[in-house]
């Protein structure tokens, strides 16, 4: 008759250690999680070097960019009367154009400078992305468009990020 391995516990379990151990794994997991869902880029048409007009001002204050990521920072402004904005950055390269995600910041610095009466202060923006070998496909520049409340893109320049 064959034997069976018998798994007798001489020791209870540890808990504490347990649950702390399950703590952290799960929240390094959701840590991936959420920073995958909010870094996503997506290949995507570029949109025409036309509209530019010279009520539009914006500048980068930094832009780097590494093997696998991107993000540049800096404000626009589109000094038209009642128009709100909507900023969009693209990175360009031989391998074609990816929208990175793009928030809005606050910068009442910009607004002093330019003296601009604001209620919101929101001229600044911050744009992340996370592909991988983007570097490679996608070069070092960046392209910045401003969407105005009628739906019209304006070319905003574009800028060369440094690498890291």
């Amino acid at each position: 008759m064959p034997k069976y391995l018998s798994f007798k516990i001489n020791k209870p379990i540890n808990r504490r250690g347990l649950a702390y151990g399950l703590a952290l794994i799960s929240s390094v997991l959701a840590g991936v999680i959420l920073f995958s869902a909010n870094n996503t880029t997506k290949t995507t048409k570029l949109p025409l070097q036309e509209n530019y007009i010279p009520e539009l001002k914006a500048n980068f204050d930094t832009c780097e960019i590494g093997a696998f990521w991107i993000s540049a920072s800096g404000w626009a402004l589109l000094d038209l009367p009642d128009n709100t904005i909507k900023i969009h950055l693209y990175a360009r390269g031989d391998g074609g154009a990816i929208k990175l995600l793009t928030r809005r910041i606050y910068r009442k610095d910009v607004s002093d400078f330019l003296k601009i009466k604001s209620d919101f202060h929101l001229h600044g923006f911050h744009a992340t992305g996370i592909r991988r070998n983007l570097q490679a496909y996608y070069g070092k520049s960046l392209e910045l468009y401003v969407e105005d409340s009628k739906g019209v893109m304006h070319y905003g320049g574009a800028n060369v990020c440094t690498g890291k």
